[in-house]
């Protein structure tokens, strides 16, 4: 929340990619561009390992190394102290401990389903006809996923859905 509002870390920032996609290395590019000194450390064999599906990884490991981001890859996050945390190899499970001034988890979204659960009251005693819960309300994901469950619910508005349906045309 701190970099969302603006208030950058300094120093040696940890940067703790259990997301797998593009956030860590959009947050690793942003605080080495602010002075700072960015570790990656992920458990993937690979920076930012999603976007491999997406043609971008190579470009996006590419600019951070230019950077002088840092990669520690095949590591979990075992520990964190006060000026360092600790990682450990998912392949041999050595430890390693990293000075740190800071440290960024990037991991598990939790969902803003505040308004769906407001509302469910109005639809359970009839006052609304429909309730729907989509995008990040229902999964934190990307804009891309976002977009497509707005377009999917527009479609089906007024439809009779069955949750069990596949939502697309398979092609034989």
């Amino acid at each position: 929340d701190d970099i969302m509002d603006g208030l950058y870390p300094s120093g040696k920032v940890v940067i703790y990619d259990d997301d797998h996609f593009y956030m860590a290395g959009v947050l690793a590019e942003l605080l080495a561009s602010k002075g700072c000194d960015v570790t990656i450390v992920t458990p993937s064999p690979m920076i930012s390992y999603w976007t491999q599906f997406t043609l971008e990884q190579e470009k996006i490991q590419a600019r951070l190394a230019k950077m002088g981001v840092k990669f520690l890859i095949r590591h979990a996050l075992a520990n964190i102290e006060e000026k360092s945390v600790t990682t450990q190899c998912a392949i041999t499970g050595a430890k390693t401990a990293l000075s740190r001034d800071a440290v960024v988890l990037v991991t598990d979204r939790i969902p803003n389903d505040h308004l769906y659960k407001e509302l469910l009251p109005a639809r359970e005693s009839g006052q609304l006809e429909s309730l729907r819960i989509i995008g990040d309300a229902e999964a934190p994901a990307t804009i891309a996923q976002a977009v497509f469950a707005g377009h999917l619910a527009a479609r089906e508005f007024d439809e009779t859905v069955d949750p069990a349906a596949t939502p697309f045309k398979v092609e034989r």
